[in-house]
């Protein structure tokens, strides 16, 4: 009679730790520079026609963030780690 309620608590640890795993992978993945760069250039074209007396660099990168956000990948922290891995990720 305690085995059911054993095997019923190891099922459930067990469920429980593929889901904390496949939550993880779904959740904030880095994205590739291609997707980087797309944003990015959108980003500066929209500025020009949308901002005359601004910040440049908090316009791009919040505007970087936002799409990056809306498709799950991790966000920059500043302008220079996005400007970073951008050159990093050319080779320059």
């Amino acid at each position: 009679m305690k085995t059911i309620p054993c095997l019923l608590l190891l099922s459930l640890i067990s469920f429980s730790g593929y889901s904390n795993d496949l939550e993880s992978q779904l959740s904030e993945s880095t994205p590739d520079l291609d997707t980087v760069l797309n944003i990015y250039n959108f980003c500066v074209e929209k500025q020009y026609s949308d901002q005359d007396d601004f910040n440049m660099e908090t316009y791009l990168l919040d505007c970087v963030n936002v799409d990056l956000i809306t498709a799950a990948y991790q966000t920059f922290n500043s302008y220079n780690g996005l400007i970073e891995f951008i050159s990093s990720d050319k080779g320059e």
